[in-house]
Formats: structure tokens, C-alpha cells, sequence
């Protein structure tokens, strides 16, 4: 039976364990097709063709406090179940308390970035940049424009973006007398939430720049793609495990 996830870190920086509560969030995103199949850990696999998924969110009011985001998503299937879902490599944050907390408590494999929003009432717009560093200016990775249209409800979305059910791959690192053991866990993430507006959205405008060291460059963008736009209430609160290396 399913367990869930013991965080079981002690973290020298003052984050709130979860729930986090997230309060009007604003979210926009669309599929896309992937170059090739990446990597799945177990007992993951692919949908046929392979698809994947991008995810704009930001934050005002968090109880780790406001933030922006990129998730990326693949579309994948628990072999022994059949359960549908997305698979979350990677999540680009423009705050260290997301890094962190995100990294060391959910399991979420997070960078860096820097975002530049636009939200009207018929429109939305993203760019994402690398983060700046000090002698470097950020390069551009994304941008992705959609037009929002007519309301919808979550069963028109459920089953081509089955984005209420997610995995994360989670390293565990256990003290074992002179060494430190490493093991892997999948956890099932299905945050409650409630939505406060739902909207289909267009895609007008995507590009992905090439980029050979970042797994952002494995998407390839396509006008004319269905997508939504959400703005909603969301608890945070921690997954279950579906299957554990040893």
C-alpha cells in the first residue's frame, strides 16, 4: 500500500514544513512535442508518440512567500497500474525558499531562471531567461504567448492533460554506519485545489531557443496548440510513494 513520504531532512534554513497554501495563483500552459524519448525512471514509460508539457505559474500570496516558475512535464504511464500522468524533470524558480524547499523536501529537480510576465484578460505572455550572474547576462530560453478563449471545466482537459496526477523522483540519502546509502523514491503528487477561473487558451507564439546543455532544448514548440489558463487556490501537501529502489 502507498505510504506517505517521510521528508525525514533537517534543512539549516527557515522554510515551514507543508502544507504550503497557495493562495490566487495564476497558471497558463500548453503540450509540445518532444525531439526524442528522455530517460524515465521506473516504473515509468512514454506515451506513444511522446509528448510533453510546459507549465508558467506565479504566485503572489505563499507561505513561503511569492514566486514565478517553469515546469516542464512529460507524459508518461505507471506501467503496472496504467495510471496516466506527468513526469516532472525539472522546474526553473526565481526563488531560493522554492529552490530549496522544492529540492530538499518534495524531491523536485529545480534551476535558476528569470521570467518576464504579461496577464490581460485575452492574453498571456512568458519569456524565460537563465538566471544573470555577475559578469553574464541571462539567455534567452522561452517564449510562449496564448490567447485565452471560452471557459472550460476540468473533465475537458482530464484525459489528454491528466495534470491532477504527477511524479517526482526523489533521492534519499541514508546514514549507514561509514557511508551514506543512496535510494530512489517515486512520489505521486495530487495537490487539492479549487479553481476560481478556467479558461481554454491558443497558442499565437512559441519558441524554444537551441540550447545543448539544458533539457529545455529537448521541446519543440508548435503554434495553433491547445493549452489552458487556471487562476486557483492550491494546498501543497506532500505525495505518496509508488515505488522505492532499495
Amino acid at each position: 500500500m502507498a505510504e506517505k513520504i517521510d521528508f525525514g531532512v533537517w534543512m539549516p534554513y527557515a522554510i515551514p514544513f507543508p502544507p504550503w497554501e497557495y493562495k490566487g495563483a495564476k497558471m497558463w500552459a500548453t503540450s509540445f512535442k518532444l525531439k526524442e524519448k528522455i530517460p524515465l525512471p521506473e516504473p515509468l514509460e512514454h506515451l506513444d508518440p511522446p509528448y510533453g508539457a510546459m507549465a508558467f505559474a506565479t504566485y503572489d500570496t505563499t507561505d513561503i512567500g511569492p514566486y514565478d516558475e517553469l515546469l516542464l512535464y512529460v507524459f508518461a504511464k505507471d506501467k503496472r497500474t496504467g495510471t496516466k500522468g506527468l513526469f516532472c524533470p525539472l522546474v526553473y524558480v526565481n526563488s531560493e525558499n522554492a529552490y530549496l524547499g522544492g529540492r530538499d523536501m518534495w524531491g523536485f529537480n529545480k534551476k535558476f531562471a528569470e521570467f518576464e510576465f504579461y496577464i490581460g484578460e485575452k492574453m498571456v505572455s512568458a519569456t524565460m531567461y537563465r538566471k544573470k550572474f555577475v559578469d553574464k547576462e541571462g539567455e534567452r530560453l522561452v517564449d510562449l504567448v496564448m490567447e485565452i478563449g471560452d471557459d472550460m471545466t476540468v473533465e475537458d482537459m482530464r484525459e489528454p492533460w491528466p495534470i491532477f496526477v504527477y511524479w517526482v523522483y526523489k533521492p534519499i540519502f541514508t546514514p549507514r554506519e561509514s557511508e551514506v546509502h543512496l535510494s530512489c523514491q517515486l512520489v505521486e503528487m495530487s495537490p487539492p485545489f479549487n479553481l476560481l477561473k478556467f479558461k481554454k487558451a491558443q497558442v499565437v507564439e512559441a519558441k524554444v531557443y537551441p540550447t545543448d546543455d539544458d533539457p529545455i532544448g529537448m521541446f519543440l514548440p508548435e503554434e495553433d496548440t491547445f493549452g489552458w489558463y487556471a487562476e486557483l487556490d492550491m494546498t501543497f501537501v506532500p505525495g505518496k510513494v509508488s515505488w522505492e529502489s532499495k
